[in-house]
């Protein structure tokens, strides 16, 4: 498969830019169809987009600074501000429910596999879980070491990961206990994202590199090098074989996982990438900028 697409990596192209918001671009995610974009900006808002158009759809905006999004299964969106979680019917744009879930910034958010959980991390260093249905906080871990910009749940639900400092920490889900700190990098890490298949573990670094690591033995696998700045976000394609990255070097990278070689380098936008996101069927990849741009591209010819 590494060479069917080494021999199509030079057709991945812009297919449009979305421009109202006017604010840095925090965080893109696809909703499960793949037919609709959330992006969260630092301009207080949440905008829905259509894919297929780019015609937005809606904007999400009692917040006193928004600064991420999750999906939610069944079309709700969860959000985040200065101290709280906000709850949304896609459908009906309805506003549902709002947690107050840390002293200060909310800083990372993640949604269980099955939807009935949030994870958060604010400025107040402590990882808490939360009750989607009640509201309820059900755990809140000791202070940790530093605050973390970047949390996930393991496909199974079993693990959660998130990144201090320099390290990741996996942490299981059932017994809350810390199991295992994978410590390579040599700057602050960014952004985590766990493979769909649960097995590897991606992470880009304010050293500008990208690590893989095996989740069953938690060694270091692959050490990506290509960007001249931060890595700020790393997302899997759908199939696993294919991670994106987004740098504050104003580019994108698409990396074969396996060979660890970069496939292409993405150009386009004119301020620091902050986010990247695979639609559900790996045809899309959306980017967004510190200036407020979002950007959609055809990445079909991966074959993913």
């Amino acid at each position: 498969k590494s060479s069917q697409i080494h021999k199509a990596h030079h057709l991945s192209r812009e297919l449009r830019s979305l421009t109202a918001h006017s604010g840095s671009i925090n965080c893109a995610v696809f909703l499960p169809s793949g037919e609709m974009l959330a992006t969260a900006s630092g301009d207080g808002t949440v905008r829905l987009w259509e894919v297929a158009t780019g015609k937005g759809l809606a904007t999400f905006e009692p917040h006193e600074r928004e600064l991420l999004a999750a999906v939610l299964p069944g079309n709700t969106l969860a959000s985040t501000d200065l101290k709280s979680i906000h709850i949304w019917d896609v459908d009906s744009q309805v506003h549902t429910t709002s947690i107050v879930a840390h002293h200060s910034w909310v800083y990372c958010v993640a949604t269980s596999p099955d939807g009935k959980k949030l994870a958060t991390v604010g400025n107040d260093s402590r990882l808490k879980l939360w009750n989607v249905n009640s509201g309820a906080c059900e755990f809140t871990s000791n202070r940790l070491p530093q605050f973390s910009e970047s949390v996930q749940y393991s496909p199974d639900g079993r693990w959660l990961a998130f990144a201090t400092g320099s390290m990741i920490r996996l942490r299981s889900t059932d017994s809350r206990q810390e199991l295992h700190v994978l410590r390579r990098h040599r700057a602050r890490i960014k952004s985590v994202k766990i493979s769909p298949d649960g097995s590897l573990l991606a992470s880009g670094s304010y050293d500008n590199t990208i690590k893989i690591w095996g989740m069953e033995d938690s060694e270091e696998l692959k050490h990506l090098k290509g960007h001249s700045e931060r890595v700020w976000c790393v997302d899997f394609a759908p199939d696993g074989n294919v991670l994106a990255s987004a740098s504050w070097d104003k580019t994108i990278q698409l990396w074969d996982i396996e060979a660890g070689n970069s496939l292409a380098t993405l150009t386009g936008h004119d301020d620091l990438v902050n986010c990247v996101a695979f639609a559900p069927d790996g045809k899309c990849l959306a980017s967004g900028d510190r200036g407020g741009t979002v950007k959609l591209w055809d990445v079909t010819s991966f074959g993913i």
